[in-house]
């Protein structure tokens, strides 16, 4: 099975469509079923059933195809945000001392 995630804006909704597709071994298409998010209280020291499971093999291929489509879509982890602002602020900072390293060799040599 090929698993795949498709995600676009839908502004009458102000939100998002998220697709679940897959392909079988014969090329025969899924959609996967709509899920509606119903949220019950949790109890303490009551087990719950998980929101969905998938096998190791369905997990690598949803959360993968899932992770592309929210890049696509324009959606970055708090994580990902945090590691791009930190290599901007490297970057800044080699410029800086190339600005500084170089200006000061050719002071030098005056």
């Amino acid at each position: 099975m090929n698993i795949k995630v498709e995600i676009q804006r839908n502004p009458a909704i102000r939100g998002y469509d998220i697709w679940v597709t897959s392909e079988a071994k014969d090329g025969s298409l899924g959609l996967a079923k709509p899920i509606l998010f119903e949220f019950e209280e949790i109890k303490e020291g009551v087990w719950s059933h998980p929101t969905f499971q998938l096998s190791a093999r369905d997990a690598d291929e949803f959360l993968s195809s899932f992770a592309t489509a929210l890049s696509r879509s324009g959606f970055k982890s708090d994580e990902l945000k945090h590691t791009e602002n930190q290599i901007s602020a490297i970057k800044y900072h080699l410029e800086d001392m190339r600005s500084l390293v170089f200006n000061a060799g050719r002071k030098s040599k005056s």
